[in-house]
Protein backbone atom coordinates (compact mmCIF):
# COMPACT_ATOMS: atom_id res chain seq x y z
CA UNK A 1 0.00 0.00 0.00
CA UNK A 2 0.95 3.51 -0.49
CA UNK A 3 1.32 6.30 1.94
CA UNK A 4 -1.61 8.17 0.61
CA UNK A 5 -4.26 4.86 0.40
CA UNK A 6 -5.42 6.03 4.09
CA UNK A 7 -6.33 9.51 2.98
CA UNK A 8 -7.90 8.47 -0.48
CA UNK A 9 -9.64 5.49 1.34
CA UNK A 10 -11.35 8.32 3.93
CA UNK A 11 -12.04 10.54 0.79
CA UNK A 12 -13.86 7.91 -1.17
CA UNK A 13 -15.42 6.87 1.92
CA UNK A 14 -16.69 10.21 2.95
CA UNK A 15 -18.15 10.65 -0.77
CA UNK A 16 -20.06 6.75 -0.81
CA UNK A 17 -21.50 6.60 3.28
CA UNK A 18 -25.01 6.86 1.63
CA UNK A 19 -24.41 4.27 -1.08
CA UNK A 20 -25.22 0.62 -0.74
CA UNK A 21 -23.18 -0.30 -3.59
CA UNK A 22 -19.63 0.92 -2.01
CA UNK A 23 -18.70 -1.13 1.34
CA UNK A 24 -16.17 -3.51 2.75
CA UNK A 25 -13.97 -4.78 -0.08
CA UNK A 26 -15.71 -2.60 -2.99
CA UNK A 27 -14.02 0.49 -1.00
CA UNK A 28 -10.59 -1.39 -0.87
CA UNK A 29 -10.74 -1.94 -5.01
CA UNK A 30 -12.00 1.19 -5.35
CA UNK A 31 -9.35 3.35 -3.96
CA UNK A 32 -6.83 1.15 -5.60
CA UNK A 33 -8.54 2.02 -8.90
CA UNK A 34 -9.03 5.72 -7.63
CA UNK A 35 -4.84 6.00 -6.85
CA UNK A 36 -4.08 4.26 -10.24
CA UNK A 37 -5.72 6.71 -12.54
CA UNK A 38 -5.14 9.52 -10.83
CA UNK A 39 -1.49 8.37 -11.26
CA UNK A 40 -2.01 8.42 -14.87
CA UNK A 41 -3.54 11.70 -14.85
CA UNK A 42 -0.96 13.51 -12.83
CA UNK A 43 1.44 11.73 -14.96
CA UNK A 44 0.43 13.36 -17.71
CA UNK A 45 0.74 17.04 -16.94
CA UNK A 46 4.17 17.44 -17.68
CA UNK A 47 3.44 16.11 -21.09
CA UNK A 48 0.66 18.64 -21.93
CA UNK A 49 2.81 21.58 -20.67
CA UNK A 50 5.31 20.45 -23.32
CA UNK A 51 2.71 20.13 -25.66
CA UNK A 52 1.27 23.56 -25.24
CA UNK A 53 4.63 25.11 -25.55
CA UNK A 54 5.99 23.70 -28.45
CA UNK A 55 2.62 24.33 -30.06
CA UNK A 56 1.80 20.84 -31.03
CA UNK A 57 -2.11 19.56 -31.62
CA UNK A 58 -1.15 15.80 -31.44
CA UNK A 59 0.82 13.65 -29.27
CA UNK A 60 4.17 12.69 -30.33
CA UNK A 61 6.37 10.03 -29.07
CA UNK A 62 8.54 12.49 -26.81
CA UNK A 63 5.63 13.82 -24.96
CA UNK A 64 4.31 9.86 -24.67
CA UNK A 65 7.89 9.56 -23.41
CA UNK A 66 7.45 12.13 -21.08
CA UNK A 67 3.81 10.61 -19.99
CA UNK A 68 5.51 7.53 -19.58
CA UNK A 69 8.60 9.14 -17.06
CA UNK A 70 6.29 10.81 -15.30
CA UNK A 71 4.06 8.37 -14.43
CA UNK A 72 7.00 5.64 -13.60
CA UNK A 73 8.66 8.56 -11.45
CA UNK A 74 5.32 8.68 -9.40
CA UNK A 75 4.91 4.97 -9.23
CA UNK A 76 8.30 4.28 -7.78
CA UNK A 77 7.55 4.43 -3.95
CA UNK A 78 4.90 2.35 -4.59
CA UNK A 79 7.14 -0.06 -6.48
CA UNK A 80 9.73 -0.02 -4.11
CA UNK A 81 7.95 -1.01 -1.27
CA UNK A 82 6.03 -3.51 -2.93
CA UNK A 83 9.57 -5.12 -3.97
CA UNK A 84 11.27 -4.28 -0.58
CA UNK A 85 14.69 -4.70 -3.07
CA UNK A 86 15.87 -0.43 -2.08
Amino acid sequence: MTPRFDSVSHILYLFTRGSSFIGGDVLFYATSLCIAAMTLLIGGIPAAIYERIRGLRESTALSLGIWLVATALLALPAVRSATGLW
